[in-house]
This record gives structure tokens, C-alpha cells and sequence, in this order.
């Protein structure tokens, strides 16, 4: 179980919480599914993933959330799994994402 360090209150944006969304550019995309091992909820196309990635977005903005966009690159991403000793997978972008949009450390 990893040990949670927060660095300050970063959770919370104009009294709204604060949701991290991974974010991938096109260039990246493929490298990210590759690194993750081609997981079920991602879908193959960046062209789709980045629709539900907006549609996501939205939603989270109309319902009073501050949605925060986290651009995940393959090579930074494997680096931190790795200072972190874990597994490149869905549970460890979820971590990385959370760590680099509220300000929490793994």
C-alpha cells in the first residue's frame, strides 16, 4: 500500500474540488497504449479516446467539478512508475495523475 505525502491543499480550485484527467497528446498516444499494455477502457483510436475525454470534461464542469488536464508523456510516465517501483498500469496512471493534479504524493 503506498504511502500517502501532501505537499498542500491543492484539492480544491475556487472552492470547487479539484478532478485530475489524464490527458494524452496524439504524438503519445500509441506510446501510452503500449505502455499500459493495451488496456480494455482505452480505446485504440486517439481520435475517440479524445471525444470521451471531452464529453468527460464537460460533464465534470457542469456538474460544479474544476477539471484539471494532466498531459501524460510516455517517458516521464515510465520514470515515475519505476522511482515508484511499480507495474506501468492502469492503477499506476491513476496514482501519477492524482499526484500531478492535486498536489498528493505516492
Amino acid at each position: 500500500m503506498p504511502s500517502f505525502k501532501r505537499r498542500s491543499n491543492k484539492s480544491l480550485k475556487g472552492g470547487k474540488l479539484r478532478i485530475p484527467l489524464a490527458w494524452f497528446e496524439p504524438e503519445d498516444y500509441s506510446g501510452i497504449l503500449d505502455i499500459l499494455n493495451f488496456p480494455d477502457d482505452m480505446s485504440r483510436s486517439y481520435a475517440r479516446w479524445n471525444e470521451l475525454a471531452k464529453n468527460r470534461e464537460q460533464d465534470l464542469k457542469q456538474r460544479g467539478f474544476f477539471a484539471v488536464r494532466v498531459t501524460v508523456r510516455p517517458d516521464e510516465f515510465k520514470k515515475w512508475c519505476a522511482s515508484k517501483s511499480m507495474q506501468p498500469d492502469g492503477r499506476a496512471l491513476n496514482l501519477f495523475v492524482d499526484e500531478r493534479g492535486t498536489g498528493f504524493h505516492y
